[in-house]
């Protein structure tokens, strides 16, 4: 089969091998491609593996060889999944591969925050342990995660992952689902999203988004929130009305955020870079080397259950 993968710089920025691909087709590789150069590139392909390039309804009209659209994600809004269903063109993902990464990275977050690992760094880095004389040099209080309410809004996979984590940490997990069904014998409690706001100590963000849930976090729901408490969000940008967030963190409204996605990316100018109390990462919480080995290993695996005629993880 023929194989092209638009974006593959997405998945080996740091030079991981894509050699195990060449076992299902013959694979044409591109580091990035835009928008533009989708049909030309793609005119002759059977199977379409792409992060985050565009596949639209207008690309389909001019790809009749095209079979399988392999997203190399979990997130598939970049894919025009009725047209691809109107021409019995099936789309798949990848599920899972990065749970154990995102959970790494929303920890690495909280403890940046709580115990002020950029600040510090400076300080000392100017010379302000030396100055002290002192063998211990802190200037701010330092909270321990143990006792700490953390808050899950998100309690899918990642977020059980994260709730299991805390409680080994010591912390108290609440946590909210928008539907509750199966969870019957959750191993956290599950609460309104009112408490997750008034109660939490760090709320931690897990969900999709979708028509409810973005921008939840606005000013009306940071109102709501402790003026200690922390943000962490590892989910997606559109969650946050990013102006808001801002405002809170300028004013004090709240103590601090640790971002990894954000509503443009790359970001361009935003309110929330360079914010003393922000910390942002640039939307790489999934991408340890494990993860993206893992993610390798379920596009193959996606695109030989194809061959064989028993597609999974298929989402049309």
């Amino acid at each position: 089969m023929k194989i092209v993968f638009l974006d593959h710089h997405t998945l080996n920025a740091d030079g991981l091998s894509l050699d195990g691909l060449n076992s299902v087709g013959e694979i044409t590789l591109f580091p990035t491609t835009k928008a533009e150069q989708v049909l030309e590139r793609c005119k002759d392909a059977e199977v379409i593996i792409t992060n985050k390039v565009k596949i639209q309804s207008h690309h389909l009209d001019y790809l009749p060889h095209l079979k399988l659209i392999a997203v190399a994600a979990t997130g598939y809004n970049n894919i025009d999944i009725d047209a691809c269903q109107s021409r019995s063109i099936t789309v798949c993902n990848v599920r899972g591969y990065s749970t154990e990464a995102v959970v790494q990275h929303t920890f690495s977050l909280i403890l940046a925050l709580t115990n002020r690992v950029r600040y510090y760094s400076e300080e000392v880095s100017k010379g302000r342990w030396d100055q002290s004389g002192e063998f211990s040099f802190y200037d701010h209080s330092i909270p321990e995660l143990n006792g700490m309410v953390l808050g899950i809004i998100g309690y899918g996979n990642i977020g059980k992952r994260v709730a299991d984590v805390a409680s080994m940490m010591g912390m108290e997990v609440i946590a909210f689902k928008r539907s509750w069904k199966n969870e019957n014998h959750a191993k956290h409690q599950l609460v309104s999203l009112e408490t997750i706001f008034e109660k939490s100590a760090v709320i931690s963000l897990h969900c999709p988004l979708n028509e409810e849930s973005k921008g939840m976090i606005c000013q009306a729901s940071i109102e709501k929130m402790k003026k200690t408490a922390l943000l962490i969000n590892t989910a997606r940008g559109g969650l946050v009305v990013e102006s808001d967030l801002a405002q809170a963190l300028n004013s004090g409204r709240i103590a601090g955020a640790g971002l990894d996605t954000l509503n443009q990316e790359p970001p361009g100018e935003n309110p929330l870079i360079g914010l003393n109390n922000c910390l942002v990462t640039p939307h790489m919480s999934w991408a340890t080397v494990k993860s993206r080995k893992n993610l390798l290993q379920g596009i193959i695996e996606n695109i030989k259950a194809f061959q064989l005629g028993k597609p999974i993880n298929v989402i049309t």
